[in-house]
């Protein structure tokens, strides 16, 4: 028994939501973030990573479409950058760390401000690299 409420308890037993994100862009975009927050600190220790859609499915408990959708609205927001690789039918993820510690001071209030500064109409960056060119650019034409 005791085993059992140990297990129930554990880290991996749970999933613990940050309030501010979940309102600022929604809570499945929040769920996904933070698991691949994780597998990116902690499993793959600071490196980007592979992962298919159908592995966050079954680790997040959510269809298909609710991923794609909130893998989206992460790359939008200026917060990961995705690279299909066909061969393997993963993606290639890598977590801006940095810009996620931005969008948590970010409030409710001044996140379409933020968003109209950091967001990206054209083609998503593939590069941590060239996401701080197009910012750059962004910012210095307002």
């Amino acid at each position: 028994m005791s085993h059992h409420i140990s297990k129930t308890i554990s880290n991996n037993a749970y999933w613990q939501i940050n309030k501010h994100l979940a309102r600022t862009i929604g809570l499945e975009p929040t769920l996904v973030l933070q698991h691949l927050i994780d597998l990116q600190t902690k499993v793959f220790k600071h490196t980007d990573f592979f992962q298919s859609t159908k592995d966050l499915m079954q680790e997040l408990n959510l269809s298909k479409h609710h991923v794609q959708n909130s893998v989206g609205k992460l790359k939008k927001v200026g917060v990961l950058i995705v690279e299909s690789k066909s061969y393997n039918n993963k993606n290639h993820y890598t977590v801006l760390l940095d810009r996620v510690e931005e969008l948590l001071q970010v409030d409710e209030q001044h996140f379409t401000k933020y968003l109209d500064t950091h967001h990206l109409d054209e083609k998503q960056p593939s590069s941590e690299a060239e996401f701080d060119q197009v910012v750059e650019q962004k910012l210095s034409n307002h």
